[in-house]
């Protein structure tokens, strides 16, 4: 074994270049605010790699899963080229002065599942008596559906969704 190191055999500059490609197009990325306020209404943007993850139908991703915390919250089915592999949706956490960790997990029918998560703030403000409610003036109840599970069925709790109806 002289002369012989545990690498060897390996093309190391090769292998994480390589590596690295095939994280950049399949790690998710999450966008949304840091810090959010408890109550108000926030964007999250969830799409799939850095570069562009194929949509063919030899390769593409399958679905997107959103968890906020272990909560499951959405998941988006994809099909090959007519669909991008990303998902818009508002949400709002009604939980004050916490933190908590947006999930996304999709499946690659070629490379499996991947898995990024970010980590969110809710602060808290006090009510403005002038301005009303204000996830209802945004979203009027005639565009968008309220989407809450039931409390006695472990749902999570805390979260208001909303769905475009």
């Amino acid at each position: 074994m002289a002369g012989k190191h545990l690498f060897s055999g390996f093309d190391q500059s090769e292998t994480i270049v390589k590596r690295w490609d095939l994280e950049r197009r399949h790690m998710p990325v999450i966008e949304c605010p840091d810090i959010v306020i408890s109550g108000e209404p926030f964007q999250v943007r969830v799409r799939i790699g850095e570069i562009h993850h194929p949509m063919d139908h030899d390769h593409h991703v399958q679905w997107i899963d959103v968890y906020c915390g272990d909560d499951f919250c959405s998941r988006i089915d994809l099909a090959p080229e007519i669909t991008r592999p990303e998902v818009v949706f508002t949400m709002a956490q009604t939980a004050k002065n916490e933190a908590f960790t947006l999930r996304a997990i999709h499946s690659c029918n070629i490379h499996g599942q991947w898995e990024s998560m970010k980590e969110v703030v809710v602060n808290s403000v006090a009510a403005d008596p002038f301005v009303g409610d204000e996830i209802s003036d945004q979203f009027p109840e005639d565009d968008f559906e309220e989407s809450v599970p039931d409390e006695g069925k472990g749902g999570f709790e805390g979260w208001v969704m909303y769905v475009a109806a």
